[in-house]
């Protein structure tokens, strides 16, 4: 079976344009897979960044959970109440603190509930992060029946650490 020059040009055609594709996609996953990397990569630099900084703050709070004077829930209590009086806030919900153990350490979390402007919610959660981690902050905006006008409201869960001695 003979086949012709034009023939056997179009089967070279064919494989070497198969050829090319296939090549490209390899090349082209290859790249991707770099760009992944490359992104991971400076995501840990940004973390490495900022690694001093965070712990410079883990340190401090040590320090202070490592002190005698142990923050209780009415030690918090009174420091939202006079924050909220101070920056004309109303505390809305305060609850109990719900305490773990881990190790020798207790972790106490609470949930504070506030109603007032944006500034005056920003300038109490700065005061409450000297004395522990705020580890979730939620805003809602609602309309109040009565007034007729929207209200912020804010949930601020509130995380202290201390060292538990037996």
């Amino acid at each position: 079976m003979k086949i012709s020059y034009k023939h056997k040009n179009i089967i070279l055609g064919v494989f070497l344009t198969l050829l090319i594709l296939i090549s490209n996609q390899l090349a082209f996953k290859k790249t991707k897979n770099k760009i992944k990397i490359c992104k991971n990569y400076k995501e840990q630099l940004m973390l490495k960044d900022e690694a001093p900084s965070r712990i410079n703050k883990l340190k401090n709070q040590l320090e202070l959970f490592g002190s005698e004077d142990k923050f209780s829930s009415i030690d918090l209590l009174k420091t939202v109440s006079l924050s909220c009086e101070k920056n004309k806030l109303k505390i809305i919900h305060f609850s109990k603190p719900k305490i773990q153990q881990e190790g020798i350490y207790l972790i106490s979390n609470n949930i504070i509930t506030v109603r007032g402007n944006f500034i005056n919610t920003l300038k109490t959660i700065s005061k409450l992060e000297e004395y522990g981690t705020v580890i979730s902050l939620i805003f809602e905006k609602k309309r109040s029946v009565k007034t007729k006008q929207y209200i912020l409201i804010t949930n601020i869960e509130f995380q202290n650490i201390s060292k538990h001695e037996n």
